[in-house]
């Protein structure tokens, strides 16, 4: 059996991440906590959490997006993680405006600016975008173009050219495709940490 990663880069210890999460209506409550929930706190349980290290922010968005927390909400790990594990069920719907979600996450980003880190954005999602598909492509080159990492995850769609294009170049670091939500899960074998199918930090060019 084969593994493969994807590895969130950046150039220090220092970075601002933004996760932008949809989860359809096709999802299960105990599914949106167990595979979802679960994906963003793999995402973020090695992460060197603090003011000056990596600050995470959570939208989950619909038809419009929903802060669930910024950057400088939860600067302990511990806190951040309890805050994931709180994000609430009802946040699942049918429609899926990646335009209005990555607008949104840019305004964050630029009330950050001048602050510590690389700016990544991650965008996990089982339905394609929904919405003013020109407005999405404006939005996707003005982030790009504020030096914004871009990588998506789709999961469970037959189709994700869109997700394709919205995601930073080269696709390989910044493009991955599920099968379904069961895949979105951290396997071990022989006593070492295998990630697969899920983005994960990789700090200073050492997996640890």
């Amino acid at each position: 059996m084969s593994f493969k990663a994807i590895y969130i880069f950046f150039s220090d210890e220092s970075a601002k991440i933004i996760v932008l999460l949809h989860a359809s209506t096709n999802v299960s409550k105990r599914n949106f906590k167990k595979q979802f929930l679960k994906f963003v706190l793999k995402l973020v349980k090695k992460a060197n959490i603090g003011i000056r290290g990596v600050r995470v922010g959570l939208i989950a968005y619909g038809d419009e997006p929903h802060v669930v927390f910024n950057f400088n909400d939860n600067l302990q790990k511990k806190i951040l993680l309890k805050a994931i594990k709180k994000t609430p069920t009802k946040l699942r719907f049918d429609a899926a405006d990646l335009g209005k979600a990555i607008s949104k996450a840019r305004s964050l980003f630029e009330q950050e600016k001048d602050t510590y880190g690389d700016s990544i954005m991650i965008i996990v999602t089982d339905s394609n975008p929904t919405g003013d598909h020109s407005f999405l492509l404006s939005e996707v080159s003005k982030a790009k173009h504020d030096g914004i990492h871009i990588n998506t995850v789709s999961v469970a769609l037959p189709n994700s050219t869109v997700l394709e294009n919205v995601a930073s170049r080269p696709l390989k670091k910044h493009f991955y495709k599920v099968k379904s939500y069961s895949d979105l899960q951290i396997y071990k074998k022989s006593g070492k940490p295998i990630i697969r199918n899920i983005p994960y930090c990789k700090y200073n060019n050492q997996l640890n």
